[in-house]
């Protein structure tokens, strides 16, 4: 299976999270241990902390961290983890509609 289709597979399944009626708790997470300690314990989907990032890297929280390094977190928590990943992008890492766009399209690849 590609990336893509990993990512596509992960996608519907989140979506279908949202539709089954059950509460769905997304745990925060802020570096790749904390996301296997919770999909170990049985999370069915995981969303990373803007500031639980950020201070993990030694960045205050506000978006000081940067955009690199917040993709490089993601990469790294998302090659290791099976389950779906919701990302605090804060404010897209730009001040233009059109570069959030660029932004999040680059934080898909």
């Amino acid at each position: 299976m590609t990336d893509k289709d990993k990512q596509i597979q992960r996608a519907q399944t989140f979506q279908a999270l949202h539709k089954k009626g059950d509460l769905l708790l997304l745990p925060n997470i802020w570096n790749v241990g904390s996301a296997l300690v919770f999909e170990k314990e049985g999370a069915k989907a995981l969303a990373t902390s803007s500031a639980g990032i950020a201070f993990d890297l030694g960045y205050p929280d506000g978006e000081d961290i940067t955009f690199d390094d917040l993709l490089e977190m993601v990469s790294k928590i998302c090659r290791r983890v099976t389950v779906p990943v919701s990302v605090d992008f804060e404010r897209g890492y730009a001040e233009t509609g059109a570069q959030v766009i660029l932004n999040e399209n680059q934080k898909a690849n």
